[in-house]
């Protein structure tokens, strides 16, 4: 539980684990603070990473990641990945990327119940709250918590991706974003499977009236269950897409750029 403070001109991490076979875990209760002074390399509070097996990170402490360069809260990569975070995480870019939660693997699982926020300053670049990158598994998000991005450019709450699984976030909690040129609150994309999100909380997107994005689709059947509140657009691909409002449900929609695609 003790407390982490790190700085310097190169690659800066508060807690990093790398391995070549074998699985990684983390369990953090501590504060984390790093703070990267290179535009060419990156600041994360945590960063687990696994070449051939697994990485699983825990955390419910305050973790302050802010860089020149792009700046990661927490990061896993490996066969599979998970984070779960309790705590607070603020990750902040001056000039390039910031990313408050990113899971990378063939399945991945991001569990959120604490507050995570991203932040761009520099114009061109963006932010994201929460990245779950899967290649043949699934990638799952569940957010019971608080996800906040500010970006003087484009601005995401999540990201969900999989490559041939399946895509599922589920959102009981706060998901806003605001971004001075592009703002998604929920981009999913499952290329080879089917996404879904459920919503009983709130997901709000604050950009130019053409670019507010509260939840975005791919290219495969997407579903949209809301018994919560969406405020903004929303924008599917070419699959078998369905908006289920369910009792309960608001959805406002901001602007005129509502769309299912051609499924």
């Amino acid at each position: 539980t003790s407390d982490i403070a790190v700085s310097g001109g190169g690659i800066v991490r508060g807690i990093g684990v790398r391995s070549q076979n074998g699985d990684v875990t983390v369990s953090n209760a501590g504060d984390i603070a790093v703070i990267g002074s290179s535009y060419f390399f990156d600041a994360t509070g945590i960063h687990g990473y696994a070449s051939n097996g697994d990485v699983s990170i825990s955390s419910s402490g305050d973790i302050s990641a802010y860089s020149i360069g792009f700046a990661r809260g927490v990061f896993a990569s490996g066969a599979s990945a998970s984070i779960v975070n309790s705590g607070s995480v603020d990750a902040t870019s001056a000039q390039w990327i910031a990313y408050g939660l990113y899971a990378n693997g063939s399945s991945v699982s991001v569990v959120n119940n604490g507050d995570v926020h991203a932040y761009a300053v520099e114009t061109g670049v963006g932010a994201v709250g929460v990245v779950a990158r899967a290649g043949t598994g699934d990638a799952v998000v569940q957010n019971a918590g608080q996800v906040h991005v500010d970006s003087t450019d484009t601005a995401f709450g999540v990201t969900a991706t999989s490559y041939s699984g399946d895509v599922l976030v589920s959102n009981s909690g706060s998901i806003s974003v605001s971004g001075a040129s592009y703002g998604v609150g929920v981009s999913m994309n499952a290329t080879s499977g089917m996404a879904r999100l459920n919503n009983s909380g709130v997901i709000r997107v604050d950009a130019p009236v053409d670019w507010e994005i509260a939840v975005r689709g791919g290219s495969e059947d997407d579903t949209i269950v809301n018994t919560g509140r969406i405020y903004g657009a929303v924008s599917t691909g070419f699959g078998d897409d369905s908006f289920i409002n369910g009792s309960g449900g608001l959805w406002e929609v901001l602007n005129s750029a509502t769309e299912f695609g051609e499924g």
